[in-house]
């Protein structure tokens, strides 16, 4: 047999499987980066959010148990004083846990017990159900809400040499579609290190949007979205309203007078 057709011969076979390994690993680069993006996807879009109240009561009184709260993260408010955040985040657990009757009774829900044996959840921590006070000099801890509410964001701000912690949450489900989240009306709450002190700064049929600090003023202006329709959320096409929150004296005022309101509104429509 003529020796350089063999080679011939073999070198194309090192070609075609040398081909064929390149494919191959190309295949395998490809699988790992659309890994690691549907991963990335899933995380920022799969946020445990929190059932509303209405289905959290339904599930209650059935003695059972879709979520369960989860500590993760712990962030500086206010150095000279020591004092921590904690937010409250929750898990959804894959399998539904049944809340026992000695659990009701005795307010033991059942967090560090694992008597149930169901304990395969995942976790998230975009949205958070409550958020905690920790005061590092005496360990001290304060409760923020005493009720079921559902927090979209949580800034840290440093007014007047003052820290305080500004918080937008929802209590209600106000979209109906059963879950508490970002779609619902936002109140906005401020919380003070000082006063040890939490308040909100509630706005009637609005959606809490965006905040810009006066420092010198002690005071926020607040943007509020205005749900027109009244269909229970705030939508792109609806006018924004702006307000005044005062730290010192604790009051919404209007910063923009209906009446010029009225003269801009009027200049809109071409009737002066």
């Amino acid at each position: 047999m003529d020796i350089n057709k063999i080679k011939d011969f073999n070198q194309k076979i090192l070609a075609i499987f040398g081909s064929l390994a390149i494919i191959l690993i190309a295949i395998l680069i490809f699988w790992a980066i659309t890994e690691i993006i549907n991963n990335s996807f899933y995380r920022r879009n799969n946020e445990v959010e929190i059932i509303s109240n209405e289905k959290a009561k339904e599930n209650f009184e059935n003695n059972i148990r879709t979520q369960q709260v989860s500590f993760e993260n712990l962030q500086l408010v206010d150095t000279i004083n020591n004092i921590y955040l904690i937010p409250v985040s929750q898990t959804s657990l894959k399998l539904a846990e049944f809340i026992s009757k000695k659990e009701k009774s005795n307010g033991e829900l059942g967090l560090l017990s694992i008597s149930g044996g169901r304990s395969d959840f995942y976790f998230d921590n975009h949205s958070f159900n409550n958020a905690l006070i920790y005061d590092a000099k005496d360990a001290s801890i304060q409760k923020l809400f005493d009720s079921r509410i559902s927090i979209n964001r949580i800034n840290i701000e440093k007014i007047a040499g003052k820290s305080y912690v500004l918080i937008a949450a929802t209590d209600k489900d106000t979209n109906k579609d059963g879950i508490l989240n970002v779609e619902d009306f936002k109140t906005i709450y401020i919380y003070s290190t000082a006063s040890k002190a939490l308040t909100e700064i509630k706005s009637e049929n609005t959606d809490f949007v965006e905040y810009t600090i006066l420092s010198e003023k002690e005071q926020l202006i607040i943007n509020f979205g205005l749900d027109k329709n009244k269909n229970g959320k705030y939508e792109w096409n609806e006018p924004m309203i702006m307000k005044g929150y005062s730290i010192i004296n604790k009051k919404l005022t209007e910063i923009i007078a209906p009446e010029l309101i009225n003269e801009l509104q009027y200049t809109l429509d071409g009737k002066k």
